[in-house]
């Protein structure tokens, strides 16, 4: 998930109003795992090209990561150590506007309110 949420109130600032999810029920393909990302060089010019999460992991910091959908920023991250969770992009900050995140309201699809450009 893309920010930890402890408690209600701060899942619904985030702006899911689901409710918190009970994560000991969901399985690694319940979750939605976004896989691809746009990516261009932090420094220089550039444009946005859509990368795979492998790609993403191996350009590090040297390029800007943005969600290919709603254009808000998103992170990388690698497979975990036990196999229990797959590569895969995840926002920096949740976005209800997003059907490639984890609180998809189902309203359509939206601009990130803070898009990377």
């Amino acid at each position: 998930m893309a920010a930890r949420c402890f408690g209600v109130a701060s899942w619904l600032a985030s702006g899911c109003d689901r409710g918190v999810p009970d994560l000991n029920q969901l399985e690694g393909s319940q979750m939605p795992r976004s896989v691809t990302c746009d990516v261009r060089p932090v420094v220089g010019p550039g444009t946005w090209r859509t990368v795979g999460v492998g790609e993403a992991l191996g350009l590090g910091k040297k390029v800007l990561k943005r969600c290919a959908e709603c254009r808000g920023k998103v992170k990388a991250f690698s497979a975990s150590k036990s196999n229990s969770h797959e590569a895969h992009i995840e926002h920096v900050t949740r976005h209800a506007g997003c059907s490639l995140g984890d609180c998809y309201d189902g309203a359509g699809k939206r601009p990130h309110p803070v898009t990377v450009l």
